[in-house]
Order: structure tokens, then sequence, then C-alpha cells
């Protein structure tokens, strides 16, 4: 059984009163369980490169100090299964979307400092959902966001039977819709939807404090983290309250936010099929005007 290895691999003061590990709802690729001080993820042992890639954007999102994260303890396999092993944070606490704009702004900010010459990617390619994503490294952002994103999501999508007219006049628009556009490259989330950010309560202050987890980690524009924040629901005016404090937005941010949210709907088309194929189609029509 996974649980009597995952006992003999913790070593903690508490492992002997563990009990029995609690099933958590929500999830919808893997199992998730709340078991003592512990917040488990297990899954068939074909998903385990989805696992450290998990771990590995927690701890570089951890590294950069400006937003909680849950600390990675264990990622590894066993048996057929594959497990990640978290610290367990209580989540729930009243919602603090202006400190989340800002602890988010100020992580894209630092990071973004500390890459002189701007080279968009990530040291390994990661997942999007359960969809893989390539993360090659390119010194230029839209070449990067045409073949490191949109064709590779297009192609998914066309080899599930899902084809969208124009889409090769929008690739070769890319460079017209971001001209004069220069992002440096900051650390992004890159799943950034309400449903991966929440909230604990600081146990020194009593605080609010914002949580991220399920990243999809990159460098690139911070600004596909605040337009997918726009996607599937928001986190209200207040989070925008924060990010303008720390680093507000260039202009033109919402013609760039649809080019950059099609490529998560695309994404929803693969995973979810047909019911997002007619909004990717309207976002590729819209933005070849």
């Amino acid at each position: 059984m996974i649980w009597d290895h995952l006992r003999k691999q913790l070593s903690n003061d508490a492992i002997g009163s563990l009990g029995t590990p609690t099933p958590i709802s929500g999830g919808c690729i893997s199992k998730a369980f709340h078991w003592g001080p512990y917040f488990v993820k297990t899954n068939h042992i074909t998903h385990s490169a989805m696992f450290r890639a998990e771990s590995d954007g927690l701890m570089a999102i951890a590294d950069s100090r400006c937003v909680t994260t849950p600390v990675v303890i264990l990622c590894s396999e066993y048996d057929s299964q594959a497990y990640l092993v978290l610290d367990h944070i209580d989540m729930g606490a009243p919602p603090n979307p202006r400190q989340l704009g800002k602890e988010l702004t100020r992580m894209h900010q630092q990071t973004a400092r500390n890459h002189a010459r701007p080279t968009f990617g990530w040291h390994q390619d990661n997942f999007i959902g359960s969809t893989p994503q390539n993360n090659g490294w390119n010194a230029n952002w839209s070449d990067f966001w045409r073949k490191q994103r949109l064709e590779p999501m297009l192609n998914r999508c066309l080899n599930l039977g899902f084809e969208f007219p124009r889409s090769q006049q929008l690739l070769e628009r890319i460079p017209d819709i971001l001209a004069d556009h220069h992002p440096a490259p900051s650390l992004v989330h890159g799943d950034l939807w309400t449903g991966n950010a929440d909230y604990t309560t600081n146990k020194t202050s009593g605080s609010s404090t914002p949580v991220l987890f399920d990243p999809a980690v990159y460098l690139g524009d911070r600004e596909v983290d605040l337009a997918m924040s726009e996607l599937f629901g928001s986190f209200g005016p207040a989070f925008w309250k924060g990010v303008d404090e720390v680093w507000p937005l260039p202009p033109g941010y919402q013609r760039r936010r649809e080019l950059y949210n099609l490529y998560h709907i695309l994404n929803h088309t693969v995973l979810f099929g047909a019911s997002y194929a007619n909004q990717a189609q309207t976002m590729i029509l819209n933005l070849c005007r």
C-alpha cells in the first residue's frame, strides 16, 4: 500500500498520529488527500512527470520569496503509483485580493529584474492542466508565443478534429499584435485562474495571506497571468489596485489579453471538447480584424 510506503519515507514526530488519509474533492486529474500535516496527490505512475513539473514550479515560486505556496515534501513513485506530498495549508481565510495583486506583481517584477537579457521559456517542459506545455528558449517574445504556445496547441486541436479557419493568418499577425510591446521575462504562474489561488490566515499577524498552487511556470510576459485571472471568474477590482500599486500595466493590455487567453481556450478545447471550440474560433476572428 502506498500509505505504508509514505509512512516509511516521512520522518516526522506526527507520523504515529497521522490516522487515515481523508479524500479531498475538486481535482479532475489526480486524487488528493489531507493526511495530518500533509496534502497528498496520487495518480498512475504514467503521470509522474506531471508531479515532477508541479514540484519544480512550486519550488520556483517559493524561491521568489514573494508569495506563499505549498512546500514540497516528497515527489516520487511507488509500485504503479506516482505521488506528490506537500505541506497542508489551511485555506478559506477571508479573500485579500489586493494583497494577492501586490505579491503576484512583486514576483513578476523581481524575477524580471533578475533577467537583464530577455530569454523566454523554462529549463524543462511542463504541463498546462494535463496537456504537455512546450518551454523551449526563445529571445523573441512574439516568436515564443507563436512557436511554443499557439502553434502546438492548434496542432493538438487539429489532431482531435478541431480546425480553425484563419488560424494561420492569426499566427502570422502575432508580431503585429505584439508590436512595440517588449516585456521582460518574468516568472509567471502560468495557470492563474481563480481556482488556483486561495487564502490562509497568517499565524503571526492574523492577516489573510494569498496562496498560489497548481502552477505551469515559465519565464514570460507577466500579462499572461493577469489575462488568465480574468478568463474564468475574476479576483475583482481590489486585485487590480494591488497590481497597479506595484507595477502598472502598459497600454494595449486589452488586445494582448485576448491573444494570451486564446491559448487557454484552445487547451480547454483539447481537454473538454467542442464546447470551447466556438469560443476559440470567435477569438481568432476577433484577433484577425
